[in-house]
């Protein structure tokens, strides 16, 4: 079985929006949330409030490619991946030549947003 890879996007205090890349989810979550040592050099210095929406690939390039890729959107486009993550398929089919990667809505977190201060603490 393939190791699952996850691309998550999470809102900041300021409500600015920061895209990743992990294969621990809760584990990535809370050195955002902590300001660690290993955590992102943007979220340490704006708090991050929330876990937005997360899909999930089995492949790590493919991850990457995902993750940068997102970076590229405007604000507005963001807001709407965030508010139908299905339309990821559709933008990068309009946007790019090749074939998307394989990836998929995670779901077994539960319903988005998620406030991470709540979700690190259970």
């Amino acid at each position: 079985m393939e190791e699952k890879n996850y691309i998550y996007m999470i809102k900041c205090q300021d409500e600015s929006l920061y895209t990743g890349i992990t294969k621990d989810l809760k584990n990535r979550m809370k050195a955002h949330f902590f300001k660690e040592k290993q955590g992102a050099k943007y979220t340490k210095s704006r708090q991050a409030v929330s876990l937005e929406v997360v899909w999930e690939t089995e492949s790590w390039s493919a991850a990457g490619k995902i993750e940068y890729f997102i970076k590229t959107f405007t604000r507005k486009e963001k807001e709407r991946l965030i508010k139908n993550p299905l339309l990821l398929q559709e933008f990068y089919l309009k946007k790019k030549e090749d074939k998307p990667p394989g990836v998929k809505v995670c779901k077994e977190f539960g319903e988005f947003p998620i406030v991470l201060k709540e979700w690190i603490d259970s």
